[in-house]
């Protein structure tokens, strides 16, 4: 059977996302190099042909691997949560039942884990995706199980966006659209009213935009293509458009090729299947060209990456080879003389005057100079991720004092706090669309269940009448939680619940409700402070004066 020749697709949404891939190509492409860099793939194999002509060895000194890491580390330390306040008093217990409704979404959906990968993710490719979707509880066995709202993490290669927009949390975003790829057979599953399309696509494709499925996951350049067939495995590039009109209202439809699976040309067509009027997909953006392009913490060490690598093959190369400059003569059995030059007890034999005929070059003062040109690009490599000694807690070799060890650590702080406030950004945006979900979604009987950092369980329920610990009957109903205006915060979390505690009484000491003498006392017994009892001592010693003084000042009057 013949196969037709393939037209591009007519449709605007084909003509949206390649502008998007002929934006994001030669990032996409950066990004393919920011991987191999960090897995220690860092020789072309022009350079290593190059190489093993001379005789070196395409060596590596992996300085990108750690570097992403210990960002990693340094971002898992200082982790947020997000936390709901009202903006008046009377808020505040809604505005904490909506605190706990958020932190059991993001429980259920193992967003600890999610969040992690989605700052990887922003640290190599430069962005990182999170996706806020209704799915079945994953809990309920039963015939029609609870939809819940979870957080998932998307990998970065198989979403391409507005190449217009320029917020860092994705706020101005006109449209994401998100590539799925799916066999013939399971795809007629879903749209069984869709078969003949779906036939008609695998055979009027062919191998017209063939690229293999495996090969277009596992490499980020070739995903910088449309790609709708993969001819190998019979599978088809199913896309998930989620776009904003003139009027801002948000609709979503679903493609593939010329097929439209959900929704058709005309807005009329794609509705909002989250009735939230969002974009559900955030992204995590570690930095910025000026084209608009994300950029990964590899694109600003990789340079000094190379010349460290190709510094120390030649230091290699100069510390285990020896060489010597010899006229023609001065030795019978040239090739005699370069396996005794090899050996380190060698016996060399030279025709009578050939003494003054030979040069031996001077490796070991250019070892020195390879050694030093290594140290200084490692001292550059830190200055320009923030990722030194310092920061790590390994003293520097140039820390003299306690005073210069501090200024360093300053110095690889301020090189993140970029990086760190583009990720809180992006949670509070995250943040704000759960809620929304929240609101719109959460409207039948729901208990929230979360657990404290002390282990112990608390649970709220919404949207049905119970009787609290004092005998009251309490109702809160979503829509009432909700139509407070509820500021997001991003509270840092506490890695013991002794640090939680001073928190809270700290926060209440400012409200004036405990007196300072008592709340100075029990913040105090709480931070972890030396000699933490002779100031206890002092301050009620000082306590105690300024007690008396004030009787005495009364009994005069």
């Amino acid at each position: 059977m013949p196969v037709a020749t393939p037209t591009v697709p007519e449709h605007r949404f084909h003509t949206m996302l390649l502008d998007a891939i002929r934006h994001e190509h030669d990032w996409r492409e950066r990004a393919e190099r920011n991987f191999r860099y960090y897995d220690g793939d860092q020789w072309t194999d022009a350079e290593i042909k190059t190489l093993q002509e001379r005789g070196q060895q395409a060596t590596v000194i992996n300085i990108c691997r750690p570097q992403v890491d210990s960002l990693h580390s340094i971002y898992l330390q200082r982790k947020t949560d997000l936390k709901v306040l009202g903006r008046e008093i009377s808020d505040d217990q809604d505005a904490q039942v909506a605190t706990h409704l958020l932190k059991q979404v993001m429980d259920q959906s193992g967003f600890e884990f999610g969040e992690s990968q989605w700052f990887r993710s922003g640290c190599i490719p430069g962005i990182g995706w999170l996706e806020i979707c209704l799915e079945p509880d994953e809990m309920d066995d039963s015939a029609n199980p609870e939809e819940n709202i979870y957080v998932r993490h998307v990998h970065f290669e198989d979403i391409f966006f507005d190449p217009y927009a320029r917020s860092m949390d994705g706020s101005d975003f006109k449209w994401v659209c998100r590539r799925v790829w799916m066999s013939t057979e399971r795809l007629k599953e879903l749209y069984p009213t869709k078969s003949e399309d779906v036939s008609r696509v695998s055979t009027t494709l062919g191998d017209a935009f063939n690229g293999a499925e495996r090969f277009a996951q596992a490499t980020t350049a070739d995903t910088a293509a449309v790609k709708y067939y993969d001819g190998e495995n019979q599978r088809i590039a199913v896309y998930e458009m989620w776009y904003k009109d003139a009027s801002r209202k948000v609709h979503r439809v679903v493609f593939a090729y010329d097929v439209f699976l959900e929704g058709g040309d005309d807005d009329s067509m794609n509705d909002d299947p989250l009735e939230c009027n969002i974009i559900p997909f955030v992204p995590f953006i570690a930095a910025r060209s000026r084209q608009g392009l994300p950029l990964g913490i590899i694109d600003f060490t990789y340079p000094l990456q190379d010349s460290l690598n190709k510094l120390y093959s030649k230091w290699q190369w100069n510390m285990m080879t020896r060489q010597m400059i010899i006229e023609d003569g001065a030795a019978d059995d040239i090739d005699f003389v370069r396996r005794e030059l090899a050996k380190p007890d060698g016996i060399i034999a030279l025709e009578v005057g050939g003494l003054g005929k030979i040069e031996i070059p001077d490796n070991i003062n250019e070892s020195q100079h390879l050694s030093n040109m290594m140290l200084m690009i490692s001292q550059f490599s830190q200055r320009v991720s923030g990722i030194n000694d310092a920061l790590l807690g390994v003293g520097g070799v140039n820390a003299r004092s306690a005073e210069q060890e501090a200024s360093r650590q300053i110095q690889g702080a301020a090189m993140q706090s970029a990086i760190l406030d583009n990720m809180f950004c992006s949670k509070k945006r995250l943040g704000r669309i759960v809620l929304k979900m929240i609101a719109k979604h959460y409207t039948m009987r729901k208990v929230a269940r979360t657990v404290a950092p002390n282990g112990e369980s608390q649970y709220y329920q919404i949207n049905e009448a119970y009787v609290d610990s004092a005998g009251r009957e309490v109702k809160r109903e979503i829509k009432d939680i909700m139509r407070y205006d509820l500021v997001i915060e991003v509270a840092p979390q506490f890695d013991t619940v002794r640090q939680n505690q001073l928190q809270n009484i700290a926060e209440v000491a400012k409200t004036g409700v405990i007196p300072a003498p008592i709340a100075s006392e029990i913040i105090v017994q709480l931070a972890d402070l030396p000699d933490k009892q002779a100031l206890l001592e002092k301050m009620q010693q000082y306590f105690s004066q300024q007690e008396a003084l004030l009787a005495q000042q009364g009994t005069v009057q």
